[in-house]
């Protein structure tokens, strides 16, 4: 069962709207290696849930949000 399966299977977008979601990302990120941490499992997961296909997928979307970074860093 890949992801989108999963998510559809335990109520999707129903079940966030009802929960009422708002991210506190950075009150469960306080150090970079928590960061890291959690990027490595997400990684894993998504492997093992869905495949090569859509780590790949991650993989792009994190270089692509590492160079907004770095230009984010530049301008300072």
């Amino acid at each position: 069962m890949n992801l989108k399966e999963q998510y559809n299977r335990i109520g999707g977008k129903q079940l966030i709207n009802e929960a009422s979601l708002k991210s506190n990302i950075m009150q469960k990120w306080d150090t970079t290696q928590v960061i890291e941490k959690d990027l490595v499992e997400f990684i894993n997961s998504a492997q093992d849930a869905s495949g090569t296909e859509l780590t790949s997928k991650i993989y792009m979307a994190l270089k692509n949000a590492t160079e907004h970074a770095r230009r984010v860093v530049r301008k300072g």
